[in-house]
């Protein structure tokens, strides 16, 4: 069964989300992404999932406060800078390090895929404001699917920009469209990277924020978590806004400055560690 919402804000429609995915069906799931999840039993691996759609009309308000559960804006926002390295390296998101396949590097770092096509992206829809071409891929089903034993494995598999609106006022819209998306670790902080990438590309382009549209085949939960996304209900969920006033150009600047950044820093826990022995 199909489920689609839309909201003004994320905080809205993430609290649906929650309604939405905690009445829906139990069922198995023998792989779950959990680092530990092999040695629990079965009853641990209960995920609630649907397929799901949802779209948020202003996508700069991509994050919100709740005292149960209160996504790090910080985490998000480095991970949307990242869309703008060709870098895979997990030093700079070392909280992919767990599902790397070999401690270093991680397919799940999506701007290997995705910066390397911006630069067309913009050319296009800046010629062609109507084109309905502007596709990035992510998943490869040559690398990704084949290993059941292997947790790095892109979530999101595309994305889409178009623009809309009349001679007088154009927006730029995206579209993401995911295999799996876990609602309590995952979709928060898809919802703020992505939100990052659109308002750079809007801004580059010269247009307003449109619409963020996400669809996933299968959003759900895992056992562990429903009690605390449960607890989240009782209370509001606030608006957060993430504003970015930068076109590609400075948003390649901003992600390599914070990579330089990350690199003296394991410099010098090295050299300390070196002066230790």
């Amino acid at each position: 069964m199909f489920e689609s919402i839309v909201g003004n804000t994320f905080s809205g429609v993430y609290s649906d989300l929650i309604n939405v995915i905690l009445n829906s069906q139990p069922r198995e799931c023998r792989y779950a992404h959990d680092v530990n999840a092999k040695n629990k039993p079965t009853s641990e691996l209960t995920l609630y999932s649907k397929c799901v759609q949802f779209t948020v009309l202003n996508p700069r308000f991509c994050c919100y406060k709740n005292p149960i559960r209160q996504p790090s804006f910080n985490v998000g926002k480095k991970e949307g800078m990242m869309l703008f390295s060709d870098s895979n390296n997990v030093d700079y998101v070392p909280w992919y390090r767990p599902f790397s396949r070999d401690g270093k590097t991680s397919y799940s770092m999506y701007g290997q895929f995705i910066n390397p096509k911006i630069d067309r992206i913009v050319n296009k829809l800046r010629a062609k404001p109507i084109t309905r071409q502007c596709v990035f891929t992510i998943y490869n089903m040559d690398i990704n699917v084949w290993d059941d034993d292997v947790t790095d494995v892109p979530c999101t598999l595309m994305g889409i920009f178009d623009i809309s609106g009349t001679s007088n006022y154009k927006a730029l819209n995206l579209t993401i469209m995911m295999r799996s998306n876990d609602l309590y670790l995952g979709t928060p902080y898809n919802m703020m990277m992505f939100s990052y990438l659109q308002q750079v590309v809007a801004n580059e382009l010269g247009l307003a924020l449109g619409s963020y549209t996400h669809f996933v085949n299968n959003l759900h939960i895992y056992y562990s978590n429903i009690s605390q996304l449960e607890d989240s209900l009782k209370y509001p969920f606030e608006d957060v806004i993430m504003s970015i006033p930068y076109g590609v150009s400075e948003a390649r600047r901003v992600a390599k400055s914070y990579m330089e950044n990350i690199d003296e820093e394991n410099k010098q826990k090295a050299s300390m560690g070196q002066s230790n022995t």
